[in-house]
């Protein structure tokens, strides 16, 4: 018991520490009156910094008129909203217009993906680890956390265990811990989900509704039928390590 404690401990705290900076960020260009603007608002923005997409890059909002000095664009702005993938103030691609979510996610995947080997992470922010050797056959690397900390770090540290905090409770529920185990092994319909659950489409698509909001899952209509697939890579090491602590040799 006291070593699966501790195996959990360790996951935590890499989730709270490992969270790196960056230097990509995607700017957002939008103007007072815009529709398409404030439908992304409703459908994407409190989503994005929770997806994948949002840690490779930042969203970074701008006025169409009133455009930073920091930034070079290759050709100036012109519709609204347009979303730029920025590094170091240069311009990489860009994305003009908004015509709903599934189209938003594709499009940014297969942006980020054309320029992964041009983007950079900076990985120079990270704490320090310490190594914990646990009856001589199980070590981990933790963070070293000293009271000579800086309060930027401890700032950091802050926000990181409160994004912490929140990916757990998204998870903390049986039913949407089922959920994401089934989709690590690949996409699944909302009908394939009831039936691997045996639950009702009601509280399958009530647990898949806070999953997504999350930013954990992502659907896809085809035809009548809804699939959902996971968007964030820490669902799949975080379903790992809880099977490995709680089901594996049961």
């Amino acid at each position: 018991m006291y070593l699966g404690r501790s195996l959990l401990m360790s996951m935590i705290l890499t989730i709270i520490s490992t969270f790196p900076g960056h230097s990509a960020e995607l700017v957002m260009v939008e103007q007072v009156g815009c529709h398409w603007c404030e439908r992304w608002d409703a459908e994407i923005s409190h989503i994005y910094p929770k997806t994948s997409e949002g840690r490779q890059a930042p969203l970074r909002r701008v006025d169409l008129r009133d455009l930073p000095d920091d930034i070079t664009f290759r050709s100036p702005p012109v519709f609204t909203p347009s979303f730029v993938l920025v590094q170091d103030g240069q311009e990489l691609a860009r994305l003009e217009g908004y015509n709903g979510d599934e189209f938003f996610w594709f499009l940014l995947a297969q942006m980020l993906k054309d320029n992964a080997d041009r983007l950079q992470y900076r990985n120079d922010q990270l704490t320090p680890f310490s190594t914990l050797t646990l009856d001589n056959e199980y070590t981990m690397n933790l963070p070293v956390l000293t009271y000579n900390m800086s309060d930027a770090e401890m700032d950091r540290m802050m926000d990181n265990a409160c994004e912490a905090s929140n990916f757990l409770k998204a998870i903390s529920h049986e039913g949407r811990l089922m959920i994401l185990c089934h989709l690590a092994t690949g996409e699944k319909s909302v009908t394939e989900l009831e039936e691997l659950l045996s639950a009702r489409q009601a509280a399958v698509s009530q647990q898949l509704s806070r999953l997504r909001t999350e930013g954990l899952v992502t659907p896809r209509r085809d035809g009548k039928a809804i699939y959902y697939r996971l968007t964030d890579r820490r669902a799949v090491e975080i379903i790992t390590v809880v099977y490995s602590l709680f089901c594996k040799g049961t």
